[in-house]
């Protein structure tokens, strides 16, 4: 009997999604280190929804469906908190 490998054994994890994971964690730190890092934010559901499209397309070759959806969810609140920030920052009056 010859062994073969499982279906399972030739899935490797989308690099959008991974990419997509990194970017909404590090979109929260605008708080630390300005504004701008809320682009990540953004980025990162942008990582995350390609990244679920190529999973649903190959889902036989490429798994991290749930790094996806983590990365579009951390990247939403960065990105959202971010811009409500800049919101409240331009339209405060000066002091």
């Amino acid at each position: 009997m010859t062994d073969q490998p499982s279906p399972q054994s030739d899935l490797r994890y989308s690099g959008l999604a991974v990419t997509s994971l990194i970017l909404g964690v590090l979109s929260p730190l605008w708080l630390v280190f300005g504004l701008a890092w809320g682009i990540f934010g953004f980025l990162a559901v942008f990582a995350g929804r390609r990244a679920r499209k190529e999973i649903d397309l190959a889902p036989y070759k490429l798994e991290g469906r749930a790094l996806a959806i983590g990365g579009i969810v951390t990247g939403a609140i960065g990105f959202t908190t971010a811009l409500f920030l800049l919101i409240i920052v331009l339209t405060s009056p000066p002091v």
